[in-house]
């Protein structure tokens, strides 16, 4: 596992980015971890931001990103929009859908695994939040 030194470090790249974004930076600052390294710290940060209320996550389904073209119902100010679950059982949604038989971290099927999966609603230390 990784520190709580390298923890905060991504945390601090990775704040109001994409799930996607998130994992690639965990990826760019680990990149001695082979896949199994990099899938187990991904699902450790990831209940350990969940713990200690620095994240929330997206409802799955639920459409939050506008675009020029689009104004979703909901926003990430909506309790709708924010999946209660617990952090373990967040960290097991990802788990049980983790993509099967990929050989490496650069696979396209892991992209549209995090592309599918919940996103993530940053809580700023102020309580705001954020998200891209």
């Amino acid at each position: 596992m990784m520190s709580i030194n390298e923890i905060d470090k991504i945390i601090e790249y990775s704040f109001g980015c994409s799930i996607y974004s998130f994992f690639t930076n965990l990826k760019d600052e680990n990149d001695n971890f082979c896949l199994d390294d990099l899938k187990e710290n991904f699902f450790h940060v990831l209940e350990y931001l969940l713990k200690r209320k620095k994240i929330l996550l997206t409802t799955p389904g639920i459409d939050v990103y506008r675009t020029p073209t689009h104004v979703p119902k909901f926003t990430i100010y909506d309790k709708e929009a924010q999946w209660n679950i617990t952090p373990e059982d967040a960290v097991r949604y990802f788990q049980d859908r983790w993509p099967k038989g990929i050989k490496d971290s650069n696979d396209v099927e892991l992209v549209y695994f995090l592309y599918e999966m919940p996103d993530i609603i940053w809580i700023a230390d102020d309580g705001s939040l954020h998200a891209s």
